[in-house]
């Protein structure tokens, strides 16, 4: 048996000899299968492939106002252009006027969703235009339906997209609403799970203030472009740089993903370099988190070392010897996390 998967994305981690599927029998004739592959069995959950299918689900689900942000929209209309984009949804009801994209997520490791799990243009695209609906009064919803029911956290995919990732981040900052459900299989059919944190954990509605730590890849030992750090080897491996922003610490973030930003901090020259990537981002929001405490904590951890004192420690009141460690692996639980989402060279 031969089936086509409808939409198509990069599925390595999910297809691979020998793993269950469900698949469907097309009605569609002249084609070069006669299935669609709907859904995939990785390790103890299933993960749904066709995002076509997840469009319509989720049409039923707003139609039933299954989504409690979303409950006082009663009229629901499917693919409306706006701008330059066609989005999933547009919505009108008590609550005035809406836009609602849906992002399908497949990819999943250590119990973190992430998206995109490739670059994605259209992606990016999609969430600038729900920024500009934003600033021209509208208001406009992001929704990433996790197809799977084994995770407790949603993210981006930093280290596969930083540019989408950016894009994400400021979009949010500027007003647009993100949602986060997963899907659960039943053996009656797919059903709503519940909602998922969106990057951090344990959830925080002060997402635009706090710490963050950013964990960085380097592929080949530099020298970075700063006279203080110009007799200094940054060897290959991992870094952890823990920073913090008192209010747009979205903006902060999405501000260290962007290329060509102008060298401003310590941290900044070792991310303008080709051989260093931001892979992931821990966020740790709220006004009562303290940047040092989670640093020296990084420190703490089995082969933290300090490869320059000072780094991004200058105006550090409580001792330490520098806001970012150096590991030549990562600890055990931060490369789960990243498993099967790593940076290659070319992406």
């Amino acid at each position: 048996m031969t089936a086509s998967q409808p939409t198509p994305a990069r599925g390595e981690a999910l297809f691979r000899p020998g793993v269950p599927v469900i698949v469907r029998r097309s009605e569609r004739g002249r084609r070069k299968t006669s299935y669609n592959l709907l859904v995939v069995r990785q390790n103890e959950t299933w993960v749904l492939v066709d995002t076509h299918l997840a469009s319509r689900i989720v049409f039923g689900w707003l139609k039933e106002k299954k989504f409690p942000e979303l409950a006082e929209y009663d009229q629901v209309t499917k693919e409306v252009r706006w701008g330059k984009s066609r989005f999933d949804f547009h919505l009108s009801g008590r609550g005035g006027e809406a836009y609602l994209e849906v992002k399908s997520v497949s990819l999943a490791e250590g119990g973190v969703a992430r998206f995109p799990d490739g670059v994605t243009e259209r992606g990016r695209r999609h969430v600038e235009e729900l920024s500009r609906m934003v600033g021209r009064g509208l208001k406009a919803f992001i929704l990433f339906l996790v197809e799977r029911d084994d995770v407790s956290e949603f993210t981006a995919n930093f280290g596969v997209d930083p540019q989408f990732s950016a894009s994400l981040l400021r979009a949010i900052a500027r007003g647009v609403v993100p949602l986060c459900y997963r899907l659960v299989f039943q053996p009656e059919g797919v059903c709503l799970g519940g909602k998922v944190p969106i990057f951090t954990r344990q959830g925080n509605s002060r997402l635009n203030e706090g710490c963050y730590q950013l964990v960085i890849e380097v592929r080949e030992a530099i020298r970075l472009a700063h006279p203080r750090f110009s007799d200094v080897d940054f060897p290959a491996g991992f870094y952890i740089y823990t920073g913090s922003a008192k209010r747009n610490l979205l903006h902060r973030v999405a501000r260290h993903l962007s290329e060509k930003q102008k060298n401003r901090w310590h941290i900044d020259y070792l991310l303008s370099s080709r051989e260093a990537r931001i892979q992931d981002v821990i966020f740790l929001p709220g006004r009562d988190q303290r940047e040092c405490a989670a640093n020296l904590e990084v420190g703490r951890m089995k082969g933290a070392a300090v490869i320059w004192k000072g780094f991004g420690s200058s105006a550090c009141r409580c001792g330490c010897p520098a806001h970012l460690y150096w590991f030549e692996r990562l600890p055990r639980y931060l490369m789960r996390r990243l498993a099967g989402c790593r940076w290659s060279r070319g992406v």
